[in-house]
């Protein structure tokens, strides 16, 4: 944008007030200061005048010849012009001169001057003079006025000249200098710079010189730096992409498998070992997820999805999960909800609330040997004097020290560091924890000593929600209600072709199998399917070509509900299902609940 207020603009105005200034001063101060110097010296010339005329007519005046008087002083009015009259009195105030009284009018540019007539300290009369320099002011006056006129003009040239040499010499240079960096702002570093004259100027564009090269070359490190940065993160993206995959495709037949066992007929010490299974397999997964969660909060891409959710039911939800490991280590798993909460729904992402107190009370349960661990919920003021919600895990474990209260939010920290120490985790749960609850705009604190137990609250704000959802009759839909469906399994793996149908059948469905999208086509549009799992990633023909396909087709076989089953969890992969016309979204590995889940759901 070109600012209104230019050098050559200031400079320009700066010529016309100083032009005009000089003009007032001259109009103003000057000419009536000449005049009052005019005046003042015609009245010291009018008062040495009188007094040779005195001189002169004193004689007469002693030898008392009145007529010599009346001449000498009538020869002096004829020769003044601009004398408008004298008078003569007296001592005793008898007019001698002029015979007859005149009426002499006085202001304007006329002055009166008063002498007295003595000899030897005897006064013999006064003699009164009045002349009229309104010529003599007004000549002096223009005169005054023609010099203030040539003056400014003199004033306007000299400073027009000086403008087109500060034109010349700073302000063109300014503005190529102004202009350049202009450009160079906006990422172009080839603007022309001033000639560079021996002046300060000149080592100003050097030095402006220098210092664009100079940015010039650290911008292109740093745009060199950000895109090798960005190439790397996308590598690191496709990396923890693919890694997930092939993780999660292997989980598949571990933990869907060890709940199929667990159904069935095994002996104690058989169950035990079922049960390590899945806990193992479940405990992998979840360092895959945070693993999967901290680079989307590196990368800037994890994005909530706020809707209303009962906070009751979900602190109790957790409660749920978490209650069978409490007790198993004889610890007592509490809940206090406050009144004025009970029923209430709140405004926020609830999966990722539900992620970060389930972080918060595992731990808790985990790092306490004896005791209780207390889920509490209350209403608070948080810093910015709103009302808000805290959500505190107490627990009466091992404590943390003060020194490692900040380190143990870090990335892969945890407060028992070292080979020694006696609990497992990857210490990302933390720092996931901090992320989600800032992403929902609040914060968490931590209260311990080491060996007193451990309290986190988890402030945020209390975002009420105005349209509360109908509430579903029944949460408990029993596996009866999908039973007789036809299913069709989709996936290039023979072993999750067979974990997935084998859940199906648990869950009342006859099965069907297909490798790949184009045998999964072909038995569609020649038989009748009421639900399709469908892989994502396969030969030949994958999930989402063959979904398209599906959708192409007429009739009731083009609204055929269809499952993605797939081990990519990323919003992206989602949203290319959902664009692809797929009713919902289903990761492996899949439990036995997440699949009777996305069954009712679609």
């Amino acid at each position: 944008m070109r600012p209104v207020w230019t050098i050559r603009r200031t400079v320009l105005l700066l010529l016309l007030g100083v032009s005009l200034a000089w003009l007032v001063v001259f109009q103003v101060l000057w000419v009536p200061r000449v005049t009052r110097v005019v005046i003042t010296s015609h009245t010291e010339e009018l008062q040495r005048e009188l007094d040779v005329i005195i001189d002169a007519i004193l004689p007469f005046l002693l030898s008392r010849q009145f007529g010599a008087i009346t001449e000498t002083l009538s020869s002096i009015e004829t020769r003044n012009a601009n004398w408008i009259g004298i008078e003569l009195h007296d001592q005793t105030g008898r007019r001698l001169f002029p015979l007859e009284e005149r009426v002499i009018a006085m202001g304007g540019s006329r002055i009166m001057i008063d002498q007295s007539i003595a000899l030897r300290g005897s006064q013999f009369g006064s003699l009164k003079a009045v002349i009229d320099l309104t010529t003599t002011l007004d000549r002096v006056q223009a005169e005054t006025r023609r010099l203030g006129l040539f003056t400014s003009v003199a004033v306007i040239i000299i400073m027009a000249l000086l403008t087109v040499a500060i034109d010349r010499l700073v302000t063109r240079r300014v503005s190529v200098l102004a202009a350049a960096a202009d450009r160079m702002k906006n990422g172009d570093f080839e603007a022309r710079l001033p000639d560079p004259h021996p002046d300060e100027l000149g080592r100003l564009t050097l030095s402006f010189d220098a210092m664009r090269r100079q940015i010039r070359r650290q911008t292109d490190a740093l745009q060199s730096a950000r895109i090798e940065a960005e190439t790397a993160l996308t590598a690191k993206s496709q990396f923890l992409a693919r890694m997930s995959h092939e993780i999660r495709t292997p989980l598949n037949g571990v933990i869907p498998v060890a709940e199929l066992l667990a159904d069935t007929h095994l002996t104690d010490e058989q169950a035990d070992h079922v049960d390590t299974i899945r806990e193992a397999g479940t405990a992998l997964l979840s360092i895959v997820d945070d693993i999967l969660d901290l680079s989307k909060f590196e990368e800037g891409r994890l994005e909530l999805n706020p809707a209303p959710y009962n906070l009751s039911d979900l602190v109790n939800g957790v409660v749920r999960i978490l209650r069978v490991t409490a007790e198993s280590k004889g610890l007592r798993l509490e809940v206090d909800i406050a009144p004025d909460l009970l029923g209430v729904y709140l405004i926020g992402d609830s999966d990722r609330l539900r992620q970060v107190l389930i972080n918060l009370t595992g731990n808790a349960v985990k790092f306490t040997r004896t005791g209780s661990v207390c889920i509490k919920v209350a209403r608070t003021i948080c810093d910015t004097a709103r009302e808000g919600l805290c959500i505190s895990v107490i627990d009466t474990g091992i404590g943390i020290a003060e020194k490692d209260h900040a380190r143990i939010f870090e990335r892969f920290e945890q407060a028992e560091g070292g080979r020694n120490r006696r609990f497992g985790g990857s210490g990302l749960g933390l720092a996931i924890a901090r992320s989600l609850i800032e992403a929902h705009g609040g914060q968490i604190r931590l209260t311990s000593e080491e060996g007193s137990g451990s309290r986190f609250d988890a402030m945020l704000p209390l975002n009420l929600a105005t349209d509360i959802p109908q509430q579903v009759a029944s949460e408990t839909v029993l596996d009866s209600d999908l039973a007789n469906g036809r299913a069709l399994v989709v996936d290039d793996n023979a072993t999750n072709r067979k974990i997935i149908a084998a859940m199906l059948r648990r869950l009342g469905y006859r099965t069907e199998k297909a490798c790949d999208g184009a045998q999964a086509l072909n038995m569609i549009m020649s038989e009748r399917f009421d639900i399709v799992l469908m892989d994502m990633h396969m030969p030949e023909m994958d999930g989402l070509e063959a979904t398209r396909h599906i959708r192409s087709l007429t009739g009731l076989r083009a609204r055929t509900r269809i499952i993605a089953l797939t081990a990519s969890v990323l919003e992206e992969d989602m949203r290319r299902c959902q664009e692809a016309g797929m009713d919902g979204f289903l990761s492996k590995p899949v439990s036995r609940q997440a699949l009777a889940a996305a069954l009712r759901a679609s």
